[in-house]
């Protein structure tokens, strides 16, 4: 049987649900106490095998807080976005993970300047 991860010879996209499920699996093997998971994607998921409510539950069974760096390029996105990020499916996606768990959705935006040091 094939394992978690996408592999050139098996791709599924972005497996962004079975991710924080392994995530929360895994930090609910360790030590005790709160956790973190951090997430930096555009949101949208692309193969995987379990559902948002599995990553939810799996980060809440870990007593894990899921913070969501929402990045979208709409570049990526062959110039079209597609709606995606920013408003679209994907950020909607990362709010139904990040808000049960006590954490938040931090936006990106990337037209804006790079910032160097502390202001």
């Amino acid at each position: 049987m094939p394992g978690p991860v996408p592999t050139v010879y098996q791709p599924r996209g972005t497996v962004l649900y079975d991710a924080v499920f392994l995530g929360g699996r895994r930090e609910a093997q360790g030590a005790g106490g709160r956790k973190v998971l951090v997430l930096i994607t555009d949101g949208v998921d692309q193969g995987s095998r379990l559902h948002i409510e599995d990553a939810l539950r799996a980060a809440q069974k870990a007593d894990a807080v899921v913070y969501s760096i929402d990045y979208s390029d709409p570049g990526a996105y062959g110039g079209r976005g597609f709606g995606l990020g920013m408003g679209g499916a994907g950020e909607s996606a990362l709010q139904r993970m990040s808000e049960p768990t006590g954490g938040q959705v931090f936006r990106v935006d990337p037209q804006a300047p790079a910032r160097r040091g502390v202001p």
